[in-house]
């Protein structure tokens, strides 16, 4: 078993154990390590050119990027510039940054865990395409989002928590995070004042395969989640049904009014006005007619005009009988010469 030597000119930047001799690292400094970032994110298809960055430049003279008075990079703010691609462990090695806000972005890959061995105070990586879960030995870093702070909270599932750095997949909130109370973040006061602010469920896509999502598009009725993708469908689904069911309610209205019509005055092979078996009308329509005479019970004159609401069983049983007395005279001329019982 050889013996452990330490890697040539480290300077504690070979973290990890079990390493060969070969695996020693060489040190980046700070501008390698921007340089890095910068090709690692598709530098020059940044959506900003103004933000373009040339290879070896001083760090601290590179838009987006702020030092501390000792000259170490202590801000990375590169908010909504279309940066592509994934974020580099080597940014673990900046040991003076405090803030880094990547956010709206289009990153993706894996949140490094190495960045717990910087100096985070504020870490801002919503909406992006990260996967995967927020690094363990990251959400017990204390100072990062206020995570550990045991004066905003005495619930240490609060104070302790990932979701103090992005909420996890399947869920949101306005800033993509969690927030404790007293915390002074702008978007909490716009959602209903300062106070604790949870990742809540949201079933939506994005939502469903990323981190840190500060918006969902589903839509809340009471306890129940309802995806907006499944309410286009259901939308686009009744707009084509509906010229369909549009056009078998007419069609069955024009049937049923076909049946209950009675062509007057249309020689339908029984005599021209006769009702047809099977047939309904209403008896002002009743018209017996042959070529050469015509009956009707309203001209008859043995009969009054009487409304629907005043016809009783006995008007009935005498059209009924002064119809068969009129069928019996007119069946001769009906039927010629036959006998009519």
């Amino acid at each position: 078993m050889a013996p452990c030597t330490a890697c040539p000119d480290d300077g504690g930047y070979n973290r990890y154990i079990g390493q060969r001799g070969s695996e020693c690292e060489k040190p980046l400094n700070e501008v390698e390590i921007l340089d890095l970032f910068y090709e690692q994110t598709n530098g020059d298809k940044w959506t900003n050119p103004s933000y373009s960055w040339e290879t070896g430049s001083p760090a601290c003279a590179r838009r987006g990027i702020k030092c501390d008075d000792s000259g170490k990079v202590s801000v990375i703010a590169l908010p909504s510039l279309g940066l592509k691609g994934s974020i580099p462990s080597e940014i673990g090695h900046l040991s003076s940054l405090k803030t880094l806000d990547l956010s709206h972005n289009d990153l993706t890959g894996f949140v490094p865990s190495d960045i717990r061995f910087t100096s985070l105070v504020n870490l801002d990586l919503r909406n992006n395409r990260l996967e995967g879960v927020v690094p363990p030995m990251l959400c017990i870093k204390e100072g990062v989002n206020n995570n550990g702070d045991t004066s905003l909270s005495t619930d240490f599932n609060l104070v302790y928590a990932c979701d103090n750095f992005m909420c996890a997949r399947g869920s949101w909130s306005p800033i993509g995070r969690a927030a404790l109370k007293g915390e002074e973040v702008d978007e909490i006061h716009e959602v209903g004042g300062a106070g604790t602010l949870q990742c809540l469920p949201c079933y939506d896509d994005a939502a469903k395969m990323y981190m840190g999502r500060d918006s969902c598009s589903d839509v809340v009725l009471g306890s129940m989640h309802i995806r907006m993708i499944d309410i286009r469908n259901a939308i686009s689904k009744t707009l084509v049904a509906l010229p369909i069911l549009v056009f078998i309610v007419g069609f069955s209205i024009v049937i049923r009014k076909r049946r209950k019509t009675v062509p007057i005055g249309v020689d339908n092979g029984y005599g021209s006005g006769t009702i047809l078996p099977g047939r309904k009308t209403s008896r002002r329509d009743l018209d017996l007619t042959t070529s050469g005479r015509s009956l009707s019970l309203a001209s008859a004159g043995e009969f009054e005009d009487y409304s629907d609401d005043d016809w009783t069983a006995a008007d009935s049983e005498r059209g009924a009988q002064r119809v068969k007395e009129e069928m019996i005279e007119l069946a001769p001329a009906i039927h010629g010469d036959k006998e009519v019982i």
